[in-house]
């Protein structure tokens, strides 16, 4: 799962041109992760995408 999120990650930096470090708040959509992939705390993920990512606030929707 965390493949197809980071890809998802860098794809979107690359179709905005925003970079890493430029971003705030990070916010993730998971609506029945821990259901069918035993996984909800997706955004801790965002940290391991990229390092500036480290200690970004993110929150689950």
């Amino acid at each position: 799962m965390f493949e197809l999120f980071r890809d998802i990650a860098e794809a979107a930096f690359v179709a905005t041109r925003i970079k890493p470090k430029a971003v705030e708040t990070a916010h993730v959509g998971n609506f029945v992760g821990e259901l069918f992939a035993g996984q909800g705390q997706l955004g801790g993920f965002f940290e391991h995408v990229h390092p500036d990512l480290a200690g970004v606030l993110a929150s689950r929707h």
